[in-house]
């Protein structure tokens, strides 16, 4: 039997005014498996964590989590980082550092393939329509119906990988969001008990 390779560790670190000051390589290897070659040290390292985060529910939740973490509460939650050809689910630990940054380490900690999904292939060309996908858990919204796994939203909107494909629209979905504030209370809960 051989042995299973070493978890990577995707890690970075913030100042205290938010800006990116390193990346680990792994985090950069990571980003040129993902289409995300343009994210280079001179590209990432230096700009505002913001530059990022463009939805404002999503940045919201971020200025939270990191309010707490800065108050010297480490923060670990689940996410999703899927890929067109790839389920992934992470776990992204933040901790505070002593001169008010913040580092974020995150770790593969489930994966599996999938049929390719063009939807999540950030080289396909879009049309002027926008769909919303939640940042954390990777659902896609369906108007009217609720949040889907994006086969099944892919199959409710009518969408094929030949058709015209929307625009994705990061945010965060009711769930995603309630359930991270719950997490961070209960933390919070037990760190004072």
């Amino acid at each position: 039997m051989n042995p299973l390779p070493p978890a990577r560790v995707f890690s970075y670190r913030i100042d205290q005014h938010d800006r990116i000051i390193s990346c680990n390589d792994d985090w950069f290897a990571f980003a040129r498996e993902n289409d995300g070659s343009h994210l280079t040290q001179a590209t990432v390292c230096s700009r505002p964590i913001w530059s990022f985060i463009s939805d404002p529910e999503t940045r919201h939740l971020y200025q939270l989590i990191l309010s707490r973490v800065r108050s010297g509460q480490t923060i670990a939650v689940r996410m999703r980082c899927d890929s067109p050809t790839a389920r992934r689910a992470i776990k992204l630990h933040m901790t505070p550092l002593p001169d008010g940054g913040v580092e974020f380490n995150s770790c593969i900690k489930y994966e599996e393939e999938r049929t390719y999904v063009a939807l999540l292939d950030s080289t396909r060309e879009r049309s002027f329509d926008v769909v919303s996908i939640c940042s954390w858990c990777k659902k896609v919204q369906v108007p009217g119906e609720g949040w889907f796994e994006v086969e099944e939203a892919l199959m409710r909107l009518g969408l094929t990988s030949e058709t015209n494909l929307p625009q994705l629209a990061n945010v965060v979905c009711y769930d995603c969001y309630r359930d991270i504030i719950h997490h961070m209370n209960t933390v919070e809960g037990h760190q004072r008990g």
